[in-house]
């Protein structure tokens, strides 16, 4: 059995997602990694053990009490669904779970904006009056070509300024359990305190938009490495977890992946 340890431990990575390193002990981390395909895996593995254990507890924590102690508290309980059921079905009156949440034929965006979910314009039929502004917009592929290109061709990590002051950062790519590739990505307004996360799939050669949640942060340019969208990203986070195939993508694979034009190899 090997004693080397590897230059970048686990204990480092998890500090680094956590943005918890300082300037200095970053870049190390990131430099480490440019040098060892390993650590990247290692990285990509993290952040999905991540994902399906917020996913988990965030499931967890909306099971009704049991029936034996919710009876000595209040005379009724709420029905046993899942969080996803649940949060469309307040919505859609306890309707099933619209097509577009299983990515088949998507046509709209479900997002959650603080206020509840609110489906967003069809592609090109233009924002619905009084429901979208120029945020979301800018947020959404459909509507900002210059973020559809950057989808197409970005690696994840790197802050860009698009040239009305938008901001955007891709944070990872994954593939869809049905085959077609995904990103989820960042974008705001400068000098604006909350931001849009959002998940885009590559439908033929566009992408299109498919959970869009506003966070309660700004996006700031600190040159770190963004993998997990933070506690007020569960919807997002949930997504995909539910529908990733593999690990998600960060650093050699998903360069290969752009460099093949997001084509199977």
């Amino acid at each position: 059995m090997s004693n080397i340890k590897p230059a970048v431990t686990d204990e480092m990575l998890s500090a680094y997602l956590d943005g918890m390193l300082d300037g200095d002990d970053m870049r190390a981390v990131e430099h480490a990694m440019e040098k060892d395909p390993q650590s990247t895996r290692r990285l990509a593995r993290m952040i999905r053990n991540d994902r399906l254990l917020r996913a988990r507890f965030h499931a967890v924590s909306r099971r009704p009490v049991p029936e034996p102690i919710s009876a000595l508290l209040e005379p009724a309980a709420e029905p046993d669904h899942s969080w996803w059921t649940s949060l469309v079905g307040d919505v859609f009156r306890g309707g099933a779970l619209p097509g577009l949440a299983r990515l088949a034929g998507i046509t709209a965006v479900v997002a959650v904006l603080g206020i509840g979910v609110m489906t967003l314009p069809d592609r090109g039929t233009g924002p619905n009056e009084g429901r979208t502004d120029t945020s979301v917009a800018d947020a959404l592929p459909s509507t900002n070509p210059e973020l559809s290109r950057l989808l197409d061709r970005q690696p994840s990590g790197e802050l860009v300024t698009f040239g009305n002051g938008t901001l955007a950062r891709i944070e990872l790519s994954f593939e869809h359990a049905e085959g077609r590739y995904c990103r989820q990505y960042r974008v705001a307004h400068q000098g604006e305190s909350t931001s849009f996360a959002v998940v885009a799939c590559r439908l033929g050669t566009d992408w299109q938009e498919v959970l869009l949640q506003r966070i309660d942060a700004p996006l700031a340019d600190s040159g770190q490495f963004h993998a997990a969208s933070g506690p007020d990203s569960s919807v997002l986070d949930s997504y995909i977890v539910e529908h990733m195939a593999g690990d998600i993508m960060v650093g050699d694979s998903e360069v290969e992946l752009i460099r093949r034009d997001w084509s199977k190899p």
